[in-house]
């Protein structure tokens, strides 16, 4: 008679190595989220270099250009605010279907290709927003340098940051001077609580 081997219910780790190791199957890793924009880039279209350029180039061409006409029209403020066509282009960005955690499949000059033909499609959009959509990839990459795939399966998706500025660039002088002033009385009332403590 076989014995049943005894289940072990533990919390995954995201390194999918079970997953892998797993005869039937049982365990899977989580999936990334799935593209729903029209243009998306499906995982079969990996390695066709025209398909994906022609995606990113229509998504440039018909999402980027137009509100990039329309963003360098407005304030800092109207253009970071609640309901800025930014927010839209960024969720549509999130729709293609580049996955970080996807390529990491990838051999590293399919890889390589695949995000220097990215950034040279969005680029081509708007410069600018080329850039807010590729930082959003910043939390996936760093994650995925540390080693670390479940925060990286975490980030996917996610909004990211770069915490610099260009002082000759207009939109960083507006975007400065309006947060400048913010900056400015928050650190006043800042400076005025610490010294109602230290009274």
């Amino acid at each position: 008679m076989v014995e049943e081997p005894e289940v072990i219910e533990a919390a995954c780790a995201g390194c999918g190595t079970c997953a892998a190791a797993c005869p039937s199957g049982a365990i899977t890793m989580p999936k990334t989220p799935t593209p729903m924009f029209a243009l998306a880039i499906e995982p079969k279209a990996r390695g066709d270099v025209e398909k994906i350029s022609g995606a990113l180039h229509r998504f440039a061409e018909e999402v980027m250009r137009p509100v990039a006409a329309k963003l360098d029209r407005v304030s800092a403020q109207e253009m970071i605010a609640e309901g800025s066509e930014l927010w839209t282009v960024l969720e549509k960005s999130a729709e293609l279907g580049l996955s970080l955690v996807e390529m990491e499949e990838m051999e590293p000059l399919e890889r390589a290709r695949m995000l220097a033909i990215a950034i040279e499609e969005l680029s081509w959009g708007c410069p600018g927003l080329a850039g807010a959509i590729l930082v959003n990839f910043f939390p996936t990459m760093y994650s995925l340098l540390a080693g670390n795939v479940e925060m990286a399966t975490y980030c996917e998706g996610r909004l990211g940051c770069w915490a610099i500025t260009e002082p000759d660039s207009s939109v960083t002088a507006r975007v400065a001077a309006e947060l400048g002033a913010r900056a400015a009385a928050d650190a006043a009332a800042v400076a005025a609580a610490f010294e109602a403590v230290l009274r």
